[in-house]
């Protein structure tokens, strides 16, 4: 994001100004999807948070934690998919 020129004449910590000023301005059109690739940090922290959700019960796979990395799948729809009943 291009943030030249969106604090221009406002006092130094009018960020919601700023931020209005960003959202309005035109931006370049998106023609293809990037690919996501998660670091293996990102997805062993949502491997750590299906065992925080499940409380100790489970660790969702990395195969798994991908998907959910991806949106392909919500935290527990991966949970239910890998077996934890919530009930």
């Amino acid at each position: 994001v291009n943030e030249h020129r969106t604090s221009a004449g406002h006092p130094r910590h009018a960020h919601g100004s700023a931020a209005l000023k960003i959202a309005m301005m035109s931006g370049t059109p998106v023609h293809e999807q990037r690919q996501i690739r998660s670091s293996t940090g990102e997805l062993r922290n949502l491997q750590r948070i299906s065992r925080q959700r499940s409380k100790g019960q489970l660790t969702i796979s990395l195969e798994t934690a991908m998907r959910v990395s991806k949106g392909e799948l919500s935290m527990d729809e991966a949970l239910e998919e890998s077996g934890y009943d919530a009930s």
